[in-house]
């Protein structure tokens, strides 16, 4: 028998009582809030009361006499009106040339590359951890050179290296939050770069601008060693001046007991309809990344008014190919033409596409009206023409009367739906596709892929669709384009796509497929285990490819051993094993909600047989002959 463990009662378990009393523990909380709280306040509660203060003397906690004598001592000299000129004229000044200077380099620091970059970024962090008074000095030199000491741009340009970092480092962040997809949207709907910074960067950065240029006005008004060093005596601002004002106070003694303030005059300064639809062209197209072939030699054509979906997994080129079409990639080698044109040395905002997103990609300063319209008014149409076609466009999406909604009043399919309207409402020859459904639930993005097909039909745009979704490929486009580690394997419509793949890789990607290895059995046929077929194009090297719905159950078949059956609804799915073939892969079949599964044994229907991964022809089953049953 086990002895029980004696514990001694630490300082843990000593106060465990403690930590389980709810009341207590918000009792220290709130405790610790007021701490932090008079930690904060007390020191500015005791400026304001020193500000209204005429005797104070310790160990009082309150002023024993108020007054206010030192604001008349203040306000009584003739300077300090000047000093507040200053103050007031030189922090706008600095702001503004600091807001013109330091914004670009912020918006260069968070979207560009460039070497050294992060040095010079972190070196303009730690700028400021060291004391400034060397650099002034060495600035105050300079400017004697130059003619700056004394002078009012000499003030403005020494306060605007104290800026340097808050107007960099604050908005650079702030620029760094805004989706890159929101920037390309704006692109995408013709807008210049700049127009794009304009028009969505900066809006939605400027919470953290703002604050950068508040922060800065703040700064400027409050500094004094650098105006200390470079404008007194002709430049004298506030804190200046209030330093000047509080060294040649009269006795505070005096002062505190009641004495008369003598005013003094201290130095100061002087002063200084329809859619044309167009086909498009891939030609030698290449693009590289670390040496790796993103997308490698793409040939491929898309016909006026035709919808290709570019399908394949994640990572195998397709929203590479689209993002060169519309203009936010250079390809490294060969041709894009969108119908007689080259567009390679167009941007995104020249080229005659519009694209709709993955992300809904909705500004979200504008309301649904204003995103669908951007375009057209960067093309200066006329206001009546642009509430026409937004609410045509809206209609055609199926969102009429939702112009004054905001993006965050949307569910996913009617944000994806403005998306959608906002690339139509421009009338491109080319529609683009990147994965619009991907956001969305799957009962929805089985609706709103037939509403998206429907639209192009109507329309007869032509469009490139990329997903990654086989079923979604299937279900809305004209030809389909399989793509796989930068290569495209092969382009056909889905029923051609699916009943014949040209490749093992297009075979296993698009549905189920089950492959069995093949060997030579006599002239013009194989054998794959104990079944055979007819196929002069075999060889070594060749597997026989059968789809699920191509094997049957059923008296004469090949028997086998059922493993597993699994009702997915409209079908059963079944796995089984060729009976005495074990080394054989498994192999799936599936069978009709209605239909008996029979036997344990199946036949072939149909197959192909693929030669180092490639098409050959078809396999004809033949009947069975007499194929040895390994031991």
């Amino acid at each position: 028998m086990s002895t029980p463990i004696s514990r001694t009662p630490g300082t843990l378990n000593t106060l465990g009582w403690f930590w389980r009393a709810a009341g207590l523990r918000k009792a220290l909380s709130l405790i610790l809030v007021l701490a932090f709280g008079a930690f904060l306040l007390m020191p500015l509660w005791t400026l304001l009361l020193w500000a209204v203060t005429q005797r104070w003397l310790y160990p009082g906690l309150i002023p024993q006499q108020f007054g206010l004598r030192w604001w008349g001592w203040v306000f009584s000299n003739a300077d300090i009106g000047k000093a507040a000129f200053w103050s007031l004229t030189t922090a706008p000044t600095v702001t503004l040339l600091s807001a013109l200077i330091c914004l670009p380099a912020a918006y260069a620091f968070a979207r560009f590359e460039f070497p050294l970059k992060r040095f010079f970024y972190v070196s303009l962090l730690a700028s400021n951890a060291f004391p400034k008074l060397g650099l002034y000095i060495a600035i105050a030199a300079f400017f004697f050179q130059l003619g700056l000491v004394g002078t009012f741009w000499g003030v403005v340009l020494v306060q605007l290296v104290n800026s340097l970092v808050i107007m960099i480092w604050i908005p650079s962040a702030a620029f760094a939050a805004v989706p890159r997809e929101l920037e390309e949207a704006a692109q995408d709907a013709g807008a210049s770069p700049l127009r794009v910074f304009f028009a969505v960067t900066l809006p939605i950065s400027m919470p953290g601008i703002i604050v950068a240029l508040i922060l800065t006005f703040l700064g400027s008004l409050d500094e004094s060693q650098a105006t200390l060093i470079i404008g007194t005596p002709q430049i004298t601002t506030l804190p200046i001046q209030m330093y000047t004002l509080v060294s040649s106070y009269p006795d505070r003694r005096a002062a505190a007991a009641g004495a008369p303030l003598p005013a003094r005059r201290l130095p100061g300064g002087r002063l200084q309809g329809r859619l044309i639809v167009a086909e498009i062209v891939f030609e030698h197209v290449g693009k590289h990344y670390a040496g790796r072939a993103a997308v490698d030699d793409l040939n491929l054509r898309v016909e006026s008014g035709e919808l290709v979906c570019l399908l394949g997994p994640s990572g195998c080129g397709k929203t590479t190919t689209l993002r060169m079409l519309a203009g936010f990639l250079t390809p490294d080698g060969g041709d894009i033409r969108i119908g007689e044109r080259s567009v390679l040395g167009l941007g995104p905002e020249s080229r005659p596409t519009a694209m709709v997103f993955q992300r809904y990609t909705l500004w979200p300063h504008m309301n649904v009206f204003h995103n669908v319209a951007f375009g057209l008014k960067l093309r200066r149409l006329p206001a009546a023409d642009i509430r026409r076609k937004v609410g045509q466009a809206l209609t055609l999406v199926g969102l009429p009367g939702m112009e004054t909604r905001q993006p965050s009043q949307l569910s996913g399919g009617q944000q994806q739906r403005v998306a959608l309207a906002r690339a139509l409402v421009l009338e491109p020859q080319v529609l683009l596709l990147d994965e619009p459904l991907s956001s969305l639930d799957a009962k929805l993005r089985v609706q709103l892929r037939g509403e998206i097909r429907g639209i192009v039909r109507e329309l007869g745009i032509t469009t490139v669709f990329v997903t990654h979704d086989q079923e979604e490929a299937m279900a809305v486009a004209d030809r389909i384009a399989v793509m796989h580690e930068g290569l495209l394997h092969q382009v056909q419509t889905p029923g051609e796509l699916y009943d014949r793949p040209a490749t093992r890789f297009v075979a296993d990607f698009i549905g189920q497929m089950n492959f069995l290895p093949a060997s030579p059995a006599g002239t013009g046929q194989v054998a794959a285990g104990p079944l055979r077929f007819g196929t002069p194009q075999a060889g070594p090297g060749s597997e026989i490819a059968v789809r699920p719905e191509d094997l049957r159950f059923g008296a004469g078949g090949q028997p086998v051993e059922v493993l597993r059956v699994s009702d997915l609804g409209h079908y059963r799915e079944v796995l089984f094993q060729l009976e005495g073939w074990p080394d054989l892969p498994l192999l799936t079949a599936t069978v009709g909600k209605g239909e008996a599964l029979g036997p344990a044994a199946v036949s072939v229907r149909r197959a192909l047989v693929y030669r180092d991964g490639v098409l050959v022809g078809d396999a004809v089953p033949v009947a069975p002959a007499d194929v040895a049953v390994p031991s």
